[in-house]
């Protein structure tokens, strides 16, 4: 995508779709509505921005193009995972299940996506190590507030010299972050 010119059905977007797709696909059968899977693509934005006004910080018309420029694109994302929402609604897939949530598979897909986006890689859900909060217990949770610390998951992608690592974990973050 450059300039005023953005299209997803165009051939450089083709890995994207197909994971969009894939992840559509997951999160249908796992009883996610239309909704929730255009905020889980739109809530990109945060992340993305947030890193965009750094480096472009003293370069306020840049910023500004770059915005809007990913705002389509990531809005294009969600219209299009609605798509394929519907079609595989279609086919009948509606079984609900919490483990997108507690076992960090919706973060870790979110890891996933932001992390091709940054490398330049292939997404692939496949290498996220996933270690979800469902063994996180009241008393964890209790005890990290005594501490002045929340329990929440944190992805961390790192490019090394094995690849793109990425991981996501239950971590203490301060309460106020």
């Amino acid at each position: 995508a450059t300039g005023s010119h953005f299209d997803l059905r165009d051939e450089q977007w083709a890995d994207l779709r197909a994971a969009l797709a894939a992840i559509t696909q997951e999160r249908v059968e796992r009883g996610v509505t239309p909704t929730e899977m255009g905020f889980f693509i739109t809530a990109l934005k945060s992340p993305v921005f947030d890193r965009l006004r750094v480096r472009l910080k003293d370069e306020p018309s840049v910023l500004i193009e770059q915005v809007w420029l990913i705002t389509r694109v990531i809005d294009a994302f969600a219209l299009y995972t609605n798509e394929v929402f519907q079609e595989a609604s279609d086919l009948g897939y509606l079984e609900a299940d919490p483990t997108l949530d507690t076992g960090g598979i919706d973060a870790g897909h979110k890891l996933a996506l932001l992390a091709a986006i940054a490398f330049g890689a292939r997404v692939d859900f496949d290498a996220v190590r996933l270690e979800g909060i469902e063994r996180i217990t009241i008393e964890d949770i209790d005890r990290a507030a005594d501490m002045g610390f929340r329990i929440k998951l944190l992805g961390v992608a790192r490019m090394s010299g094995r690849g793109l690592e990425q991981r996501m974990t239950p971590c203490l973050v301060p309460e106020n972050s």
